[in-house]
């Protein structure tokens, strides 16, 4: 079952909910990304479990943009909008996906 929190820069106060790592439900694997051309954290599915892993990278669900503008973002990382930190939210959603 997959994990999904909410996530607010300390700086800005920009939000995502997302898992903050690599997960997995039922059906598909995701990854945690970054995205330099919208400036948005998102999750994006890597694998579905009864195929194989994509041939190429996710684009960005947000924006569309390209694989090369994603970058593997981890809880607590960098706030693409401001550069300070993004720990969970002690007052945020979580969310559990399958």
């Amino acid at each position: 079952m997959g994990h999904s929190v909410t996530h607010r820069c300390d700086g800005c106060g920009y939000e995502a909910l997302v898992s903050g790592h690599g997960d997995a439900g039922m059906l598909v694997e995701t990854d945690t990304v970054s995205c330099g051309r919208c400036r948005s954290i998102v999750d994006v599915v890597i694998r579905w479990h009864d195929r194989a892993r994509y041939a190429t990278p996710p684009n960005c669900p947000e924006c569309g943009a390209h694989a090369a503008h994603l970058t593997t973002w981890v809880s607590g990382g960098p706030c693409p909008r401001c550069g300070d930190r993004m720990p969970e939210a002690a007052d945020g959603i979580e969310v559990l996906w399958d």
